[in-house]
C-alpha cells in the first residue's frame, strides 16, 4: 500500500498589528495534574461536586459537563450574560466531532485538586442533559434531540447509550476566537482562577506533550519564540493566528500554490483537518470530491496487529507559513503510520474539506493541527499580553 507523507510548515503570528509595548509575566505559575496523552485533568470538582476528570481543549471554550457532576445549587446565567459572553443559551457544538451538548449555562466554582489546589471562583458551566448531534450547519442541534427530557440523574453500571454519553462528558474549553456561541474569555476557566484575579498570576498557560502550566512567569517563558496577536476587543480577545498553507502532491493541479487563513492548535482531537474556502480549494487530477481524507487511522486496539491506514492518493506535502516570512517560525513534519499511536507526533487522520463558512472573514483556509503537533513542540497562550509561543523541546530546538 503507498503511504502518504505530509510535511508541516508552522509559522504562526497574528497578522498586522502596531508594536506593542513590551508585557511583563506573572510572579506565579503553577503545574497541573494531567493524565495521558489525551490531555486529561484530574481532579476537578464542580461546585463542590465529585471528582472528576475532563478533557483540556484548546479547541473550544467553556467547562462542559453532565449535571449529575456539578454540587450545591448552580444560579442559571440570564438572557443579558448570555447575550454577552456569546453564547447559545442552551448548548454548544463540537464541530470536529459533531456532538452537540445541551442543557443549561449556570454560574458555578470549580476547584482542581493537586501539589497546589487551583480555585476558579465563578465561571460559567454548561450542565449537560442530554448529548445531541449537530444539524448540516455544524452549529445547530436536531430539533427533535432538543425536545427529549434529560437523561436519569444515574450513572449505574450498565445504563443505556444516552446516559453514558452525559454521564462521561467532560471537557474544559481552554481556547480563544473560536466562533459565535464558543463564548468569550469570561467563560475560560483558564482565564478565571484566583490568582489572575488576584494580579499575581498572568491570564495564560502552556501545554506541552508532557503537561500543562496554568500562569506565566519569565522562567516559563524560556525558550518559546513569542508571536503578537491581533485585539478584537479589549481585554483578552484576540484573533487565531494566521499563515498560508500549500498542498503538493497526491495529485494537486496547482503543486506549491499558498492559500492564507488561519492555525489552530487543538488539543481536543487527534486528527488534522484542512478546511478551504470553496473558490480556493485545491483541484486534483485526476479529479477528486471534497472533503476526502488523504490518510484514516484508527485508534490502535488492545491487541496487535491493529488495521493499517487507509489512503487514497500518492504522498502528499502540506507547508503551512506565516506570509512574508524568510522561514518557518516551527516545523512539524509526519508522514503516514502503519497504525496510529496516541503518543506519536501524526494525527490519526488528515482531513481536507471545501466550505463556504470560515471561522475568519476574508481567510481562504483553517488549518486545525490536532493535539499530535504538541509531541514536537511546546504551546503557549498568553490572554493578558495577546500573544502565542513555541518552544522545541531540547533535541528537537535548532542549532
Amino acid at each position: 500500500m503507498r503511504l502518504f507523507g505530509i510535511t508541516l510548515w508552522i509559522a504562526l503570528t497574528a497578522g498586522a498589528m502596531c508594536a506593542q509595548e513590551p508585557c511583563s509575566a506573572g510572579r506565579t505559575s503553577v503545574p497541573l495534574p494531567v493524565q495521558g496523552a489525551g490531555y486529561g485533568l484530574e481532579g476537578v470538582h464542580v461546585g463542590g461536586g465529585p471528582r472528576r476528570m475532563v478533557q483540556i481543549d484548546t479547541g473550544s471554550t467553556g467547562l462542559v459537563i453532565g449535571y449529575m457532576h456539578i454540587g450545591g445549587t448552580p444560579v442559571p446565567l440570564s438572557a443579558k450574560e448570555l447575550e454577552q459572553f456569546q453564547l447559545a443559551p442552551d448548548h454548544i457544538a463540537y464541530n470536529s466531532s459533531g456532538n452537540v451538548p445541551v442543557g443549561t449555562w449556570v454560574w458555578t466554582s470549580v476547584k482542581v485538586a493537586g501539589a497546589k489546589p487551583v480555585i476558579i471562583p465563578r465561571v460559567p458551566v454548561l450542565s449537560v442533559r442530554r448529548m445531541c448531534q449537530a444539524l448540516p450547519d455544524g452549529t445547530t442541534p436536531e430539533p427533535a434531540c432538543l425536545a427529549l427530557p434529560p437523561v436519569p440523574n444515574a450513572c449505574g453500571d450498565a445504563p443505556d447509550h444516552a446516559t453514558v454519553a452525559v454521564c462521561e462528558l467532560g471537557m474544559m474549553g481552554v481556547g480563544f476566537n473560536r466562533g459565535p456561541s464558543m463564548g468569550t474569555w469570561q467563560v475560560n476557566p483558564f482565564l478565571n482562577a484566583q490568582p489572575m484575579l488576584d494580579g499575581t498570576m498572568q491570564r495564560g498557560y502552556i501545554v506541552t506533550g508532557q503537561g500543562v502550566r496554568l500562569g506565566i512567569t519569565e522562567r516559563d517563558l524560556e525558550g518559546f519564540e513569542l508571536l503578537p496577536l491581533t485585539r478584537i476587543a479589549a481585554p483578552y480577545e484576540w484573533r487565531q493566528a494566521s499563515g498560508c498553507v500549500a498542498i503538493t502532491g497526491g495529485g494537486v493541479a496547482e503543486p506549491g500554490k499558498p492559500v492564507c487563513g488561519n492555525i489552530l492548535i487543538d488539543t481536543g482531537v487527534d486528527k488534522m483537518f484542512v478546511s478551504y474556502a470553496t473558490a480556493a480549494a485545491p483541484a486534483f487530477e485526476p479529479p477528486l470530491s471534497l472533503p476526502v481524507d488523504l490518510w484514516s487511522c484508527p485508534r490502535p486496539l488492545a491487541k496487535p496487529p491493529t488495521r493499517a491506514c487507509t489512503s487514497v492518493r500518492a504522498p502528499v506535502s502540506v507547508r503551512v507559513t506565516w506570509p512574508n516570512a524568510a522561514s518557518p517560525v516551527m516545523e512539524y513534519s509526519v508522514s503516514t503510520p502503519s497504525r496510529f499511536s496516541p503518543a506519536g507526533v501524526t494525527p490519526s487522520q488528515l482531513h481536507v474539506r471545501a466550505t463556504s463558512s470560515l471561522p475568519e472573514p476574508g481567510a481562504q483556509v483553517f488549518v486545525n493541527t490536532g493535539r499530535q503537533f504538541l509531541q514536537t513542540a511546546d504551546y503557549l497562550y498568553d490572554a493578558t499580553c495577546g500573544r502565542i509561543g513555541f518552544r522545541r523541546p531540547p533535541a528537537n530546538r535548532r542549532r
